[in-house]
């Protein structure tokens, strides 16, 4: 979600970007109308440091996509780890009790179950 939500904000700031400065700058410069306070050479600078920005914006998009798609190969990675784990796990456990690396930290606690007769009796 958060991959998701980041791209999106960069991609509708570059959008937001696109709209403001490169539509008015591309009429401004088709017709040849530049305002009092900015001539033809600030406007083409303005144009070429808006589409610089765009395009580190949209690689910041690109870039969060792929950390994402990373982020995704290493949790199903993990999950089927911890699923052969838990499989492994059992398998020890009904082979004859757990082992060092078995998750149960390599000791089984005994219980006391008292039977019907009154006897206690560790398990």
């Amino acid at each position: 979600m958060l991959f998701d939500g980041a791209s999106l904000a960069l991609f509708m700031i570059a959008v937001i970007m696109w709209g403001t400065n490169v539509i008015r700058g591309m009429r401004s410069i088709a017709l040849n109308e530049y305002g009092e306070d900015m001539g033809k050479v600030e406007s083409m600078q303005v144009l070429a440091a808006t589409n610089t920005i765009m395009a580190l914006v949209l690689l910041g998009v690109l870039t969060l996509q792929a950390g994402q798609a990373y982020a995704e190969k290493k949790e199903k990675e993990e999950l089927e780890k911890m699923q052969q784990d838990a499989i492994a796990d059992k398998a020890a456990g009904g082979a004859g009790g757990a082992t060092a690396g078995s998750g149960s930290l390599g000791k089984k606690k005994g219980k006391t179950v008292v039977n019907g007769g009154g006897e206690k009796k560790k398990v």
